[in-house]
């Protein structure tokens, strides 16, 4: 809480995110923080957990290795989007008909 109040560039991207988390922030409020933080998807509480512990121990080997993994799973969905627009036979069943001319 206190890490995103004194970090500008944190504060800017939780108030694009989120506004009204941004607001409680702003305001001091802890408890209307953590009402939107729980009420927040799980994978938002993990990477402010993640965003935490990078902050406390960059270097730590268990950061180093969450964090190898997210970038691991960015990769593997933007291969998907890739593979899905420039090769969607690959996804479904093609039935071809083929007609013989003379």
């Amino acid at each position: 809480f206190e890490m995103l109040r004194s970090n500008p560039e944190m504060f800017q991207q939780v108030r694009q995110s989120s506004p009204q988390l941004a607001d409680a922030i702003q305001r001091g409020d802890f408890d209307t923080f953590m009402q939107h933080v729980t009420a927040q998807s799980p994978e938002m509480q993990q990477r402010m957990e993640l965003e935490r512990l990078a902050t406390l121990d960059p270097f730590d080997p268990e950061v180093q290795r969450r964090i190898h993994d997210i970038i691991n799973m960015q990769n593997v969905q933007e291969n998907m989007e890739h593979a899905v627009e420039h090769a969607p036979e690959v996804f479904g069943h093609v039935v071809m008909l083929y007609i013989v001319r003379k």
